[in-house]
């Protein structure tokens, strides 16, 4: 259906940034797609009498031996980014496999392949760690800034850096925003969690910063 939708917003004259932003596909997929169609002979009004099996089928034929020869994903680091940032998902990685692997896995088994790795790799089973109180103080950057303080002087719109802390045992947090995430910002945050907790943990642990 997407392809479909693809096909219908290009045929009508909008560009692929603005397809991309209807569709919610990255610019990239929108130019393959459109690309492909063409070479294929595939219009608008023809897709629309396919089947999805079948437009899938018209446009990317993969043999089984083929498709079994094909160099698949690195599914330990897929995962991991997926689980490192929660705002990537299995569309964006397939995406940016594709600019590598442009006769890669379609979407549809990229997804179905990365399920079965789950399964297989144990990788959906949570593990548990058991904290000791007063033991660990966690510390990172959180991975999204915004744009949310407005200096009173120039009126000039800042984005703030968000610094965090956890405890590991009770879950208790800490947060505070800077203007950046250099050293003495890192050192200010650490010493005003800790006036902020009122004593010291055994370790800190931060993230890979």
């Amino acid at each position: 259906m997407k392809i479909i939708e693809i096909l219908r917003l290009s045929e009508n004259g909008l560009s692929q940034r603005e397809i991309a932003v209807s569709a919610g596909c990255g610019k990239s997929t929108i130019g393959d797609v459109i690309r492909l169609c063409k070479d294929k002979g595939i219009t608008y009004e023809a897709a629309k009498r396919l089947s999805g099996n079948e437009l899938h089928a018209a446009l990317y034929p993969q043999p089984q031996s083929e498709y079994r020869a094909k160099l698949l994903p690195d599914w330990k680091s897929i995962h991991e980014e997926l689980a490192k940032h929660k705002n990537l998902n299995l569309q964006f990685m397939w995406e940016e496999y594709r600019t590598q692997q442009q006769e890669g896995l379609s979407y549809s088994q990229f997804c179905r392949l990365y399920r079965q790795y789950r399964k297989t790799a144990g990788r959906q089973v949570s593990l548990y760690n058991e904290r000791k109180a007063g033991e660990l103080m966690e510390v990172d950057w959180m991975g999204d800034t915004l744009s949310c303080v407005v200096d009173g002087k120039t009126g000039e719109l800042i984005t703030a850096h968000f610094f965090v802390a956890i405890l590991g045992y009770s879950h208790f947090p800490y947060v505070e925003a800077f203007p950046n995430e250099k050293e003495s910002a890192w050192i200010a945050a650490h010493v005003n969690a800790l006036s902020y907790y009122k004593g010291v943990p055994r370790v800190i642990l931060p993230d890979n910063c």
